[in-house]
């Protein structure tokens, strides 16, 4: 249920940030803003004392409104990771990689691509201590 909310949340925002404007368009840098919005929220909450998750849902809510087919592929990719690998963490940094390239092919171009590009950031500095931990072979296996 926290997944389906935290991505839910960033489809909302990334629609609204979308219907901004006079002609609806999700790949507008409006709906990507909105979007990271949403993310920066759900990673510092203020009800929370600016501490919260990763920001991976929110994310992938933001491309399943905004490049759904990319959003797809990136479930398929991180689900098989994950399967494969055992290790969450791992699976959302190869889909953190792989976004920008698929996002690109799929037409999202500056400035979006540049919100995009601060999303991703984001969440891959969110994932600093999961990324020192799979260095020092220390990460946690999650997922059986």
């Amino acid at each position: 249920m926290v997944f389906v909310g935290d991505t839910i949340k960033g489809v909302i925002a990334a629609a609204i940030g979308a219907f901004l404007i006079a002609e609806v368009d999700p790949l507008s840098v409006w709906a990507f803003a909105a979007g990271l919005a949403a993310v920066v929220g759900h990673c510092y909450p203020v009800y929370h004392g600016f501490k919260g998750g990763k920001g991976v849902a929110t994310g992938g809510g933001v491309l399943a409104f905004c490049v759904p087919l990319v959003a797809l592929i990136l479930t398929v990719i991180w689900a098989l990771v994950a399967k494969v690998g055992k290790v969450a963490s791992i699976a959302s940094l190869v889909v953190v990689v792989l976004t920008l390239p698929l996002a690109y092919w799929q037409g999202v171009r500056w400035p979006a691509l540049g919100t995009l590009v601060a999303m991703l950031a984001l969440v891959t500095f969110r994932h600093r201590g999961n990324i020192s931990r799979i260095f020092r072979r220390a990460e946690q296996k999650v997922i059986s």
